[in-house]
């Protein structure tokens, strides 16, 4: 399929120059695009996966920045405090304020004792 465009001038101006493009598109190529798979849910942590007293460590991998900047690199691990519907409020070792996280940020060290 061709497609043939004319670019004009505006008529009130003088013109310049007539230009004519001709764009093709193969649509064989985007019938047969690949589609991607979704990403695996298996591998990220939801804050159904945690509960107070477990043991944590920060993924400065996955974290997005904000959260990156908040926790000094030295800090390593930490307990779940609490659990809220969209977050996990971990007590860092070596900070005095408990910090707020998403569940993607976490990894799970230990579980609580019983």
């Amino acid at each position: 399929m061709q497609t043939s465009i004319n670019f004009q001038n505006h008529p009130q101006s003088t013109p310049v120059a007539t230009k004519e493009k001709t764009v093709s598109i193969n649509d064989d190529s985007v019938q047969n695009t690949p589609s991607v798979p979704p990403a695996s849910k298996e591998e990220e942590l939801t804050v159904e996966d945690f509960e107070p007293g477990m043991k944590v460590r920060f993924n400065r991998e996955v974290a997005n920045k904000q959260s990156r900047d908040r926790i000094p690199a030295e800090v390593n691990t930490g307990d779940v405090i609490a659990v809220s519907v969209a977050n996990v409020r971990v007590q860092w070792e070596g900070l005095e304020v408990p910090q707020y996280h998403h569940a993607t940020e976490l990894q799970i060290l230990a579980n609580p004792p019983q």
